[in-house]
């Protein structure tokens, strides 16, 4: 019997440690950003488009303001629990908006969500918990665009 309640105590321990979520963020948006400065905006944009397709992710729109770009997600908690009958397994959708500022400056916001029932009238998104781990290698890969596209 303490065997079963020790398992049982664990098991609690482990469930409610799951659940625990991060702090958030702490930029401006609630979301990751960096601010590059003395960039050619054009030159990041097509930096942060070669980076999605690298990663397999399908552009969807690209303006100069914003970049959506989706893929089927490979995280099978994720098709598990947001996958339905009708579509399969839900879309990983990334946005990526960038906000020119004076000074030949740019701010970039990604955003991040897992969508069912994409591509119908019916699309459901649940967006992706934005931890100090995404903010970082956001900033890793923004250094080194920025490090291709400063200006001299």
């Amino acid at each position: 019997m303490r065997a079963i309640t020790a398992v049982a105590a664990a098991f609690n321990l482990v469930a409610v440690s799951a659940c625990m979520t991060m702090p958030p963020i702490q930029t401006a948006s609630g979301q990751p950003e960096i601010t590059l400065s003395n960039v050619d905006v054009q030159c990041v944009r097509s930096g942060f488009l070669n980076l999605l397709v690298n990663q397999r992710f399908a552009v969807k729109s690209a303006t100069d303001l914003q970049i959506v770009a989706g893929k089927v997600t490979d995280n099978f908690s994720a098709a598990l629990l947001l996958g339905t009958q009708f579509s399969g397994a839900p879309e990983d959708r990334i946005t990526i908006l960038f906000v020119p500022l004076a000074d030949s400056g740019l701010r970039v916001i990604v955003s991040e969500q897992y969508v069912s029932n994409a591509g119908t009238g019916f699309e459901k998104p649940t967006p992706i918990g934005q931890t100090q781990i995404v903010q970082n290698q956001f900033e890793t890969a923004g250094q080194q665009i920025q490090m291709g596209c400063g200006r001299v």
